[in-house]
């Protein structure tokens, strides 16, 4: 393999969240079509298949909606079920996207207000608001809608844990499609997967195609790449919690900085906004470097305790603090090492102006 060393004076990790597949080792065990929602392969064909879809995460429920009408047989096994929303979708009238195109400023004014719907939106995520509860029966109300007549599915499709500690799903075609009577669901837990079917406590199910939606190797980080800074990052963050300043650096690695790192996800608004912030921040960084025309740009670790002090108060506020839903939101030592518990308001406020004063240069 060749391999090639270059050098540079800062690093900017910005790989992603979701990007890398999870794949349980348990599933290799299945010969047929098998193909993760993270890395579709166009080749495989469900038409007229016994398909299974493994999780009930947004990727597998996308899928269910769309191939539930199309395949011989339709199998979702789900651990939790998620809480659904209705989606809101409409058509803008002609007028309102020649608005749009010539007054510039309607533009603003709508996606400021889709901002701030988003972030009234952010006390849904709080530990027992009223606004919490009004989301809960909300979703209830639209599981009812849409499942009129059947209580056991309705029931089966109900999560037995809090609105908010898993990613809600936002849909209008989910609940109709898992009425289909090609469409099966399973809640019993699988024991063995085989060359061509799955066995669960309640029998053995034939599948020609299956499909995972298994989610993402979140707690990874920045692998497979490697960060060796004062010592291996990713080992020290997987063997304790991460740690680091705004989600942006770390103590441990100097001159190293991140978009989307530890603690800067949201369940509420866009993550777009939360990256401009970062880069907006480290740009003010790196300016200070120059300024000073300093060598090593590195975060003090009273800082960093600070921070994470801070946070792990805000966190135990949170429906994600409060209860253990076994989201992708926590690591294996329960954690919380992805969701930001505040407002996207506050993040613009901490982000906006560097305190130089929490840094090093040198």
């Amino acid at each position: 393999m060749k391999t090639e060393e270059l050098l540079f004076d800062l690093v900017i990790s910005s790989p992603g969240v979701l990007r890398v597949p999870n794949v349980p080792e348990e599933f290799k065990a299945f010969k047929g079509p098998i193909v993760h929602t993270g890395a579709w392969d166009s080749s495989v064909t469900w038409q007229d298949k016994i398909v299974a879809v493994i999780g009930s995460g947004s990727s597998a429920i996308q899928l269910i909606s769309e191939l539930a009408s199309k395949a011989k047989e339709l199998h979702s096994y789900q651990r939790k079920p998620a809480w659904v929303v209705p989606r809101r979708q409409f058509k803008f009238p002609k007028f309102i996207q020649n608005l749009f195109a010539f007054v510039p400023l309607v533009m603003l004014l709508y996606r400021w207000f889709i901002f701030m719907d988003r972030e009234f939106f952010y006390p849904v995520f709080l530990h027992a608001t009223r606004l919490s509860r009004l989301a809960t029966w909300f979703s209830k109300r639209h599981t009812k809608k849409q499942i009129p007549n059947d209580d056991k599915l309705r029931e089966d499709l109900t999560p037995d844990y809090r609105l908010g500690c898993k990613r809600i799903i936002v849909s209008n075609k989910y609940f109709p499609a898992m009425q289909l009577s090609n469409v099966k669901l399973h809640r019993d837990p699988i024991i063995q997967v085989k060359p061509h079917s799955l066995v669960s406590t309640n029998g053995e199910q034939n599948v020609e195609v299956l499909i995972l939606g298994t989610g993402f190797r979140v707690q990874d980080f920045f692998a497979p790449m490697e960060v060796i800074g004062k010592n291996d990052v990713l080992k020290a963050w997987k063997t304790f919690k991460p740690i680091s300043y705004l989600g942006i650096t770390t103590s441990v690695s100097p001159n190293l900085f991140f978009l989307l790192g530890p603690n800067t996800g949201l369940g509420h608004n866009s993550v777009i906004f939360m990256i401009e912030c970062q880069m907006n921040y480290i740009i003010q960084i790196i300016t200070e470097m120059i300024k000073r025309n300093a060598k090593v740009i590195e975060v003090k670790e009273s800082a960093e305790k600070e921070y994470h002090d801070d946070l792990d108060k805000q966190m135990e506020k949170t429906v994600w603090g409060q209860e253990k839903c076994g989201s992708w939101y926590a690591d294996k030592h329960g954690h919380i090492t992805r969701m930001w518990p505040w407002n996207c308001i506050h993040y613009w406020k901490v982000t906006r102006v560097a305190d130089l004063t929490k840094f090093e240069f040198y």
